[in-house]
């Protein structure tokens, strides 16, 4: 639930959470509820964790999110 889940984002964080999903390098985990989850989100979330494990150097912080936002949108192309 989200109410689970907030406190695993604020952990990580210190921030409240606002995102509905997200993925961890450290753990090599992607948070999420059942509620929420939706191909294009696990799509969204792999997609960071391809490109964490991918890049040698990784790209900036904006970068990362634009190549995430980008395989959610085209998943089904």
């Amino acid at each position: 639930t989200k109410a689970e889940l907030d406190p695993v984002y604020e952990s990580f964080f210190n921030e409240p959470n606002e995102a509905i999903s997200f993925y961890i390098y450290k753990t090599n985990t992607i948070y999420t509820t059942e509620r929420d989850i939706t191909e294009g989100v696990i799509a969204h979330e792999m997609a960071h964790c391809i490109i964490d494990h991918y890049f040698v150097i990784l790209p900036p912080r904006k970068i990362q999110e634009m190549l995430a936002v980008y395989a959610d949108v085209h998943l089904k192309d």
